[in-house]
């Protein structure tokens, strides 16, 4: 197919008579594919615009194409995990309608501005990366109520995510944190930092305590999705 056999295996909705209504053909509303072989999607991929959500759990994947915010307006979910992705679009800020965006356990080594953009933003996973920095764009992000950015090279979280419930940014080499910004947070995770130990707001769970899970915050114990991957985090980044 026009799209290669590897992503029409993982369309869970297709969408038929998409650009011609004489013609089915070649639109997907989710695509979802596991241990991915290829370091790009096909060219082709560009013509999906009826995508909503786009999860690559697993593979080879080291860039997503450009103007992916311009080609896939509707984009709600993007999920690329476990991959080798470098670098995400430049104009991934175009994304106007995402809500959801998962990169963790992957190697990247910064993000681009333009995630700023994502005003609609709600839960937000770069764990396990590379990153010595987020974006100070990242402050604007006023309705993301989750972060996750554990196992990187932090040295500090810039100011606002006003709307931030659950922060996890666990083993980094963050010094403070912009505790007054998150009056909404319930849950702040920062075991590993030099930091600690740090007075955080009375009420909040998590602070400095270690958890008995990496990959696992207490917040998410019980909900079957935690799995443990300090042993191949330390090794990985050992390697690094």
């Amino acid at each position: 197919g026009v799209h290669s056999s590897e992503v029409w295996k993982g369309c869970l909705l297709p969408v038929p008579y998409c650009q011609n209504p004489f013609v089915a053909e070649c639109d997907c509303a989710v695509v979802q594919m596991v241990n991915y072989s290829q370091a790009e999607l096909p060219k082709s991929f560009s013509q999906m615009r009826s995508l909503i959500k786009l999860s690559v759990i697993t593979g080879e994947l080291q860039r997503l194409p450009n103007a992916t915010g311009v080609h896939h307006p509707n984009l709600v979910d993007l999920e690329v995990i476990a991959n080798r992705l470098v670098e995400l679009p430049e104009d991934i800020g175009s994304l106007v309608n995402l809500l959801v965006l998962l990169v963790e356990n992957n190697q990247l080594r910064s993000l681009p501005d333009s995630v700023g953009e994502l005003e609609n933003l709600l839960y937000l996973r770069v764990d396990n990366n590379q990153l010595k920095a987020l974006p100070e764009s990242v402050g604007e992000l006023k309705n993301l109520f989750v972060l996750y950015a554990w196992n990187n090279s932090l040295t500090s979280i810039p100011e606002g995510m006003t709307a931030l419930e659950v922060v996890d940014v666990r083993h980094n080499d963050i010094m403070s944190l912009p505790i007054n910004d998150w009056t909404n947070a319930k849950y702040i995770y920062a075991a590993g930092n030099p930091l600690c130990p740090y007075d955080f707001p009375a009420g909040v769970q998590g602070r400095c305590e270690t958890q008995c899970s990496v990959d696992c915050p207490s917040v998410r114990l019980g909900n079957g999705f935690c799995d443990d991957g300090d042993y191949v985090f330390e090794r990985t980044k050992d390697i690094n």
